[in-house]
């Protein structure tokens, strides 16, 4: 699964807990997600300490262009 997500993002936040209760039921069912951060240039600090507190156990990749982010850009997400 992808997953666009946020640091600054509130409703994102609030749904990790689902995308982790997902993960933790179907990841030995070759389940996994990958978490794609649309935070703003400069904000690689934010992204990574959210991290942590959110207990997102999966590969996370951000380029931090926004909503420039090449992948949000493949799947049309806005």
């Amino acid at each position: 699964m992808v997953d666009f997500w946020a640091s600054w993002c509130g409703p994102c936040r609030a749904g990790n807990p689902n995308v982790v209760a997902m993960y933790i039921k179907y990841k030995d069912r070759n389940f996994t997600v990958l978490s794609v951060s649309l935070d703003q240039p400069g904000g690689k600090k934010a992204w990574l300490d959210e991290d942590p507190q959110d207990h997102l156990a999966w590969t996370h990749v951000s380029d931090l262009q926004f909503w420039n982010n090449a992948v949000a850009k493949l799947y049309g997400a806005n």
